[in-house]
């Protein structure tokens, strides 16, 4: 599923027609079942993959890998998310 998120950029914006929201940037791709922190910003041309976990307070200025954390500003890799596989 793809989302679109509040950017601070008029000119690329675009504003959902029934809200008063604030404007989204469609170059921002953010996939299914991500976590992302309070205050966490997420800069124009980012895709944040599938089961992500970005940080409270952290700037994403790169794409990030599907089930990955990272955090901080810039936002670093931090760990890979491992999946217990059924035996």
């Amino acid at each position: 599923m793809r989302q679109k998120i509040p950017s601070a950029d008029p000119q690329t914006a675009t504003r959902h027609p029934k809200t008063t929201a604030p404007p989204c940037d469609p170059s921002i791709v953010i996939e299914d079942k991500i976590w992302h922190g309070i205050n966490s910003t997420i800069l124009p041309g980012v895709r944040i993959g599938y089961g992500a976990i970005v940080g409270a307070n952290s700037v994403v200025t790169h794409d990030v890998p599907p089930m990955t954390v990272v955090g901080g500003n810039p936002a670093r890799f931090i760990k890979k998310i491992e999946t217990k596989k059924a035996e």
